[in-house]
């Protein structure tokens, strides 16, 4: 995070504070996720569109194979429900 706060010359919090009103869009404050909501057909175009461009960059073509098998509840299903009138 150093590097990151030097670059961009202020303080990112590890753990920041979301305001109500867009308590909505917060889940898990993480990253990578993404993944796991894509099937292997996704996850294909993703590879055949941008796959060449992650390589250069650094990193793997994409795999559900380097995932878990679920998705976490309380980020999935139990997240929507909140939002149910």
């Amino acid at each position: 995070m150093a590097a990151l706060e030097a670059f961009l010359g202020f303080r990112v919090p590890v753990d920041p504070e979301v305001d109500a009103e867009f308590k909505r869009v917060e889940r898990t404050k993480g990253h990578g996720e993404w993944r796991a909501w894509f099937t292997e057909a996704d996850l294909a175009r993703v590879n055949a569109e941008v796959g060449e461009l992650m390589g250069e960059l650094g990193y793997a073509l994409e795999s559900h194979a380097d995932l878990s098998d679920a998705l976490p509840a309380a980020t999935t299903l139990e997240w929507i429900e909140q939002f149910k009138p």
